[in-house]
């Protein structure tokens, strides 16, 4: 029971828990996506085996251990879920003519079969024979709708095209002087999510999951002074625990250092600590900062960008220590700025302005790069960490509530008094 002289410190202290719970950004909203597929031909070309091509869709995009359903699930922790609509994929239905890589007709022939199914999102599974489209996959950033030639139709290459849905561009790896985050210009690509290349054995990067609002705030710091940073591989188990990224602000940019190492949906990642550069604060085409060793930042090297420098003190098995310094603590740098190495010269796809198309290749492959990307609505501002006017915003409030408490302890001890 409560007594009297108790109720002012119990009020304040329940403002307190309410302004502290108020501060950061909001969780991800849960999504439930109702995905049409249809196998869509051509007058002049037919799909092979249909019924084995329907059951391979069917696993790749629902049903199988990796399939797209079942790896966005698990990283959204259970907040974006795929369905197949209709429960069944639909088709084939064959279109006038010869074939052809317009899209908008392949969509147009999918939807007229399904005015009575109940959809969300669409994926086109058509033969690529004679159409001879110049990528290995399609898909609409961000959007509903994905094409998927039927030869080459894979499980990189279903993460990837549903990832473009979510607003994720590809992830580019960026060459810089020596030691620094200047004079960088693009290198192919990250390899540490299927969006840059690593295929369908690896989870997204910590700057996706940010975007998306998949990594918990509570996963992320954002140090204003210098400190040392204990990271747990990004993938780890909850149960695990532990700062999974720290996220700082570099200007007009972001700053996103992580950890990845071998395990979980992350089988085939490289271990190391990977820092990436946000643009604009846009986390979804964040680009990875090559650290010199398989692309991360190895055990002794330290990295410096503007006024924040990033040193890797330690690494094991599922954590590393790394220590971030602010202003005057940077450490002196000595190194002359260097050319990347002679084997680092594969250029990244050029961008086109009508389409951001990044064609990594002008015929089809099995590589999930070799796409283009059609541009569908803007995509939607990245959840962040708290900008520095939030901050100060949050510490305000703090500080206030604080007062209050304070205020609540005299008024009790004022009543005792009595």
């Amino acid at each position: 029971m409560t007594s009297p002289a108790s109720k002012p410190l119990a009020f304040a202290l329940a403002l307190v828990a309410a302004v502290l719970g108020s501060v950061g950004p909001a969780a991800a909203e849960p999504t439930a996506r109702r995905v049409a597929v249809v196998l869509v031909e051509f007058d002049d070309s037919a799909l092979t085996d249909v019924p084995g091509l329907k059951r391979k869709a069917r696993d790749l995009i629902f049903d199988a251990p990796g399939s797209a359903a079942r790896y966005y699930a698990a990283q959204s922790h259970g907040q974006r879920t795929m369905t197949l609509a209709g429960g069944e994929v639909h088709g084939p239905v064959t279109l006038d003519g010869a074939a052809t890589c317009d899209t908008k007709a392949m969509v147009a022939k999918a939807e007229s079969v399904l005015a009575d199914v109940p959809h969300d999102d669409l994926a086109v599974v058509f033969p690529n024979a004679k159409a001879d489209c110049g990528w290995g996959g399609l898909g609409e950033m961000p959007g509903k709708r994905t094409w998927f030639p039927a030869e080459h139709l894979n499980q990189a290459a279903v993460l990837h095209e549903f990832g473009h849905n979510l607003g994720f561009n590809h992830q580019v790896r960026d060459i810089c002087e020596s030691g620094t985050v200047t004079g960088c210009r693009k290198d192919g690509h990250s390899g540490r999510t299927p969006m840059g290349g690593g295929g369908a054995e690896v989870g997204l990067s910590a700057p996706e999951l940010v975007s998306m609002k998949w990594l918990a705030a509570g996963r992320r710091v954002a140090p204003r002074a210098t400190t040392s940073v204990r990271l747990v591989a990004l993938h780890a188990p909850e149960s695990a625990g532990g700062t999974r990224a720290v996220d700082v602000p570099l200007g007009g940019d972001r700053l996103v250092v992580e950890y990845r190492a071998p395990g979980g949906v992350d089988r085939s990642v490289p271990r190391g600590v990977n820092v990436y550069r946000v643009p604009g604060g846009k986390y979804q085409a964040a680009h990875l900062i090559d650290g010199g060793s398989e692309k991360s930042v190895p055990v002794g090297r330290t990295l410096v960008a503007a006024d924040i420098s990033v040193t890797v003190l330690a690494a094991d098995a599922t954590s590393a220590e790394v220590r971030i310094a602010v202003g005057p603590d940077l450490p002196a740098t000595t190194a002359k700025p260097s050319s990347p190495p002679a084997s680092a010269t594969t250029t990244a796809p050029p961008s086109s302005s009508t389409t951001s198309a990044t064609s990594s290749s002008a015929t089809t492959s099995d590589d999930p790069l070799a796409d283009d990307i059609v541009v569908g609505a803007p995509v939607p501002a990245a959840a962040s960490v708290q900008t520095a006017d939030e901050e100060w915003f949050g510490y305000a409030v703090i500080g206030g509530a604080l007062i209050v408490v304070l205020f609540g302890v005299l008024l009790v001890r004022a009543q005792r008094d009595r």
